[in-house]
C-alpha cells in the first residue's frame, strides 16, 4: 500500500514483477481500474518495478466483456477454475 495506489498482489525477483489484484467480481470496469492502478505504479513508483511486468487479475465471477477488455490490456486473468486469458510478460 502506498499513499496514492493500492495492489493486492505484488511480487519481484531479479527480473520479474507480478502486480494484480484480487475480486470477488470482475468487469470491465474492474479491468480498466486495474490496468491503470498498475500503469501508474510502473510510472511513480519505477524502484518497485522490474524489467518484465506480469499483469495479473484472480477474480471468482468474470464476465465475458471482462475477459476480452483483459485480453486487450495483457492482463492474465484467473479463477478457481483456470485461466481465462493467456499467461502474457511484458516489457516496462
Amino acid at each position: 500500500e502506498l499513499p496514492d495506489i493500492e495492489i493486492d498482489i505484488y511480487g519481484v525477483d531479479t527480473e520479474y514483477c507480478i502486480i494484480g489484484e484480487v475480486k470477488t467480481r470482475a468487469s470491465p470496469n474492474v479491468i480498466e481500474r486495474v490496468d491503470k492502478d498498475i500503469a501508474t505504479l510502473c510510472s511513480r513508483y519505477p524502484q518497485y518495478i522490474r524489467e518484465k511486468v506480469i499483469k495479473v487479475i484472480y477474480a471468482m465471477q468474470v464476465t465475458q466483456v471482462a475477459v476480452e477488455e483483459a485480453r486487450k490490456s495483457n492482463i492474465w486473468l484467473v479463477t478457481a477454475k483456470g485461466e481465462l486469458t493467456e499467461f502474457k510478460v511484458t516489457s516496462r
